[in-house]
């Protein structure tokens, strides 16, 4: 009885100290994201509510940076939020030729998003909806039409929807394999990554892409939640900015 206590006592003591942790980093990358964009002017104005089921500072300062070091043309993002916003952002503000196609699963959401935030011309926001499909006996919601409809090839790849899946998460970019060859480049960030469904729907992916013969480089951001990014050579540095 005194052991189980005591277990239970250490137990909350150590997830307490986990989310310390988290929330310190989150800090540090918050004064990270905005010193990073302190030439921005756009995005400096940009009101932003990171955190919680929206983008976190880490996942913003990693496309920050992935769009100005490597300014993406062709750009697919599963999930309509305020990463969405930060990227469109950054599109109007440089004016190139990007095209920037927003998957989400919730029509609701589409409408809400859509009458406090205009995108323009940049970006598509694509309404699919979602069912449960069976991978590995575990039920994952995923985007019906994805395996049917987006198999063009894009320079940076946003996983951070659908609603996350117990066990197996956020599948959809597997169901795509086949629209990549040897010869591509691209960047793929998994949001969410300290949860195991995206972990397994990410280790499949990175063997996958590896059975092709694609030689990929992978790095770990870490704050209030953590990012995977995979990146061919040419996007390399993405890895570790």
């Amino acid at each position: 009885m005194i052991r189980r206590y005591i277990s239970s006592i250490l137990k909350d003591y150590h997830a307490r100290l986990g989310r310390i942790e988290r929330t310190s980093k989150e800090a540090v990358w918050a004064n990270i994201y905005h010193d990073s964009i302190r030439d921005s002017t756009s995005l400096k104005a940009l009101s932003i509510s990171p955190g919680r089921m929206a983008a976190s500072y880490s996942m913003l300062f990693i496309l920050f940076r992935v769009m100005s070091d490597y300014r993406p043309l062709r750009i697919l993002e599963f999930g309509l939020g305020e990463s969405t916003r930060m990227i469109n952002t950054f599109m109007s503000d440089v004016g190139a030729d990007f095209h920037h196609v927003v998957v989400e699963g919730n029509k609701d959401w589409i409408d809400f998003f859509g009458n406090r935030y205009k995108t323009g011309t940049y970006t598509d926001i694509r309404y699919m909806p979602c069912d449960k499909v069976m991978i590995n006996g575990v039920s994952v919601n995923t985007h019906v039409d994805i395996p049917k409809s987006e198999h063009e090839k894009y320079d940076l790849y946003v996983i951070d929807g659908p609603n996350g899946s117990k066990g197996v998460s956020r599948y959809d970019i597997v169901f795509m394999i086949d629209s990549f060859s040897v010869s591509d480049d691209f960047i793929v960030i998994f949001d969410d990554y300290d949860r195991e469904g995206e972990q397994v729907s990410a280790g499949v992916f990175l063997r996958l892409i590896r059975e092709k013969g694609l030689v990929v480089y992978t790095g770990v951001y870490s704050g209030e939640k953590s990012q995977l990014v995979i990146a061919t050579s040419k996007y390399r540095y993405a890895t570790s900015f």
